[in-house]
C-alpha cells in the first residue's frame, strides 16, 4: 500500500491556513486527486456532543467509537489509542493529504505567509510559502492570486523523481 504525499500548511493563527487548505483541497481535486486533510490543534477540544450515544460509548469506557449514517462516517479516538500507521491507514486511499497547523511534524511544509514574519519554530522543511508578504530567501514564494501555479507545484513534487 502506497503512503499519501502528506503536505503541512502552518502559519500565524488567522493568517490564512485554512482558506489556503479549501483552495488547495478544490484544486487538486479538480486534477484527479483524491484530497484528505488534518486539522490540528493545540486546544483541547471536545468534538461529541455530551449525552449523545457515541459520547456515552466514550464515557462507558470505549478508547474508538465510530458513527456511520447513510452519508458520513466519524471517528473518535483517545489521542493514545491512534498510533501513526492506524492513524495513516485512514488516508490510505488519498493521493494526497494537507494537515493543517502541525508545525513540529518532518514533512514538508508550504508556510503562509499572512502579514506577519515567519515563525521561527517550524520543524521540517518549508518548501514553499503562500502570502503577499516578504519570506526567507531561497524559499519560492506564491502570491494569494498564484494557487493554480502552487497546486501544479504541489503535483510536481509529487511525481516519482
Amino acid at each position: 500500500m502506497q503512503k499519501p504525499y502528506i503536505i503541512g500548511i502552518t502559519g500565524h493563527k488567522k493568517s490564512g491556513k485554512t482558506t489556503l487548505i479549501e483552495y488547495l483541497a478544490k484544486g487538486l481535486s479538480a486534477e484527479g486527486l483524491i484530497v484528505g486533510t488534518i486539522k490540528t490543534t493545540s486546544h483541547k477540544i471536545e468534538f461529541d456532543t455530551p449525552g449523545k450515544d457515541t459520547y456515552r460509548h466514550r464515557q462507558a469506557g470505549a478508547s474508538v467509537t465510530l458513527i456511520r449514517s447513510a452519508n458520513q462516517i466519524a471517528l473518535y479516538s483517545d489521542q493514545n489509542y491512534l498510533n501513526q500507521e492506524l492513524l495513516w491507514n485512514i488516508f490510505a486511499g488519498c493521493d494526497i493529504v494537507l494537515v493543517e497547523g502541525d508545525s513540529k511534524s518532518k514533512y514538508p511544509k508550504i508556510y503562509v505567509a499572512g502579514n506577519q514574519p515567519m515563525r521561527t519554530d517550524i520543524i521540517g522543511p518549508v518548501i514553499a510559502s503562500w502570502g503577499d508578504s516578504d519570506t526567507r530567501p531561497g524559499i519560492k514564494n506564491f502570491t494569494t492570486n498564484q494557487g493554480p501555479e502552487l497546486c501544479q507545484f504541489i503535483i510536481g513534487l509529487m511525481r516519482p523523481k
